[in-house]
């Protein structure tokens, strides 16, 4: 079970000296940021009651000077009148306030905020000034100008994420101009959390694109399908690739991962009035269609598809079957090399250029829950942490409370798999909008580099500190994101701040 963590309030802060922290220049450097927030905090309260303390520095850097981490108590800040909010509780992150129903949009900022490589990258990148969201000419001309908006957007909240002492962070910015289907939301109005994953993803990368950058979305989660056509009655093949950002697969008359991905790969055989017409052979031959991957992403995200529409109700239902998923993923026998492997081919080199082996091995490192009917509901985030000792943490991600969990066999089965077993605390009174028993709605796995090992810096913070990276060769075949050390290069990591941002 989730142990709770309680705030430590110190006192009180006005918004006027937040605005002048959110007002610094987009093109600002990370440091300066932090040295900003800094003098800001240690700027003396007016007609204070009593005197700030400062706590005193348990690990000085050098006799007699300062470490300035230590020299100011972080303090309760006003975002609205007549409220607060708390400072983040140590060893915790920073959560994301709820905006009415804006869980949907927490659960998945903070799956990919949480993916070191994302992050690093995102912020990394250097933006032009403010953008307009007024009328900016033809339609493909306010579509960069929207996207270059949310990249903007996901910067900022990215930024806090790492940097803010508080407990939340309010992304008010993108509530204010994000758009499903070309919609603005409504953050009083829950939507998909798949729906609005991969919707970020596309406008991130559109506008990054337009910025003339690579392409950060589809660079760490995007893969390649390879759509297959094979002859039955002759030695013809055909492939066409499909690009990926998400994995989906049914949950409806399968009870776990492995044998969903294998009716994935399994295809079906088309043949009389379906068969399929192959052109060299010039007739309508017997073929086995299916759809394998040819590329896998370093991070793997798959959709569990428990929701559906139903015409007949003219309302969405959601399957809560049972249905299992592992800690550890090998995707090799759902890969045409793997496919290839286990029929004795061969696999051309355009599938596996440079002969390089594949890296097909997988962890689980986070779970997006949705507790509720498809109607209405609530989602929210299980995220697992590698530190410096190389221990596993879970986290709970609930909107604005970060809470560390134990996720034991027992605990993950109750919290993910679903079904309606007694024992798993179901609430049979459905007038209740949120009912103990919580099913997956997507899950997402985290790759590791191939007989890899991780080293260097591994605080939460440690990726801020350098760009260089190290590897050593550890014993186990399986790949992950690398930690950052040294020094860091020169170059600016924007994206921290509202000025610059959309208006």
């Amino acid at each position: 079970m989730c142990s709770g963590v309680v705030p430590h309030p110190l006192g009180a802060r006005g918004c006027d000296e937040v605005e002048k922290l959110i007002s610094i220049d987009l093109r600002s450097s990370l440091r300066d940021f932090v040295s900003i927030y800094l003098k800001i905090l240690q700027k003396p309260r007016k007609n204070p009651q009593k005197p700030t303390k400062t706590r005193k520095n348990p690990n000085p850097q050098k006799p007699g000077v300062a470490n300035p981490d230590w020299e100011y108590a972080p303090l309760v800040v006003n975002t609205l009148p007549g409220r607060t909010v708390a400072n983040r509780p140590p060893d915790s992150f920073v959560g994301l306030k709820n905006g009415g129903a804006t869980c949907y949009m927490n659960s998945v900022l903070q799956q990919l905020f949480m993916v070191d490589n994302i992050k690093r990258d995102l912020l990394a990148v250097e933006l032009d000034g403010a953008v307009s969201m007024g009328d900016s000419g033809t339609a493909e001309e306010e579509r960069k100008t929207y996207n270059v908006c949310i990249l903007k957007q996901l910067q900022n909240i990215f930024g806090h994420l790492a940097l803010s002492k508080l407990q939340y962070h309010v992304p008010t910015g993108l509530w204010r101009h994000f758009r499903l289907q070309g919609r603005l939301v409504n953050p009083r109005e829950e939507q998909d959390a798949v729906e609005f994953f991969t919707s970020l993803v596309e406008s991130v990368d559109d506008g990054l694109k337009a910025q003339g950058e690579e392409q950060i979305m589809s660079k760490h989660l995007g893969g390649l399908f390879s759509d297959q056509k094979i002859c039955k009655e002759c030695p013809h093949r055909y492939a066409k690739e499909e690009p990926f950002s998400i994995l989906s697969v049914e949950v409806r008359s399968h009870s776990n991962l492995a044998n969903s991905l294998e009716q994935y790969v399994k295809g079906e055989l088309l043949e009389g009035a379906d068969a399929y017409h192959c052109e060299r052979c010039n007739k309508k031959v017997a073929t086995v269609k299916r759809l394998c991957v040819k590329r896998l992403p370093p991070v793997l995200a798959i959709q569990l598809k428990r929701f559906e529409y139903d015409y007949e109700q003219g309302s969405p239902v959601k399957f809560n079957d049972y249905f299992e998923f592992p800690r550890k993923l090998n995707m090799e026998p759902y890969t045409v090399a793997g496919l290839a492997k286990i029929e004795g081919e061969l696999v051309d080199a355009e599938e596996n250029p440079g002969g390089a082996p594949l890296t097909t091995k997988y962890r689980l490192t986070g779970v997006v829950v949705h507790s509720g009917q498809a109607t209405g509901g609530h989602y929210y985030s299980y995220i697992s942490y590698r530190y410096r000792n190389g221990l596993w943490r879970w986290y709970k991600f609930d909107d604005s409370n970060v809470t560390e969990c134990q996720m034991d066999l027992g605990e993950l089965k109750k919290q993910f798999f679903g079904g309606n077993e007694l024992g798993l605390g179901i609430d049979l009174d459905q007038s209740k909008s949120r009912l103990p028993i919580t099913y997956m709605n997507w899950c997402t796995f985290c790759a590791f580099s191939i007989g890899g090992k991780l080293s260097g810096r591994s605080e939460r913070s440690g990726w801020l500190e350098g760009w260089s990276v190290r590897v050593e060769l550890g014993d186990e075949g399986e790949k992950g994101d690398l930690w950052l050390v040294g020094t860091r290069r020169g170059g600016n990591v924007g994206g921290v701040c509202e000025r610059g941002g959309c208006e």
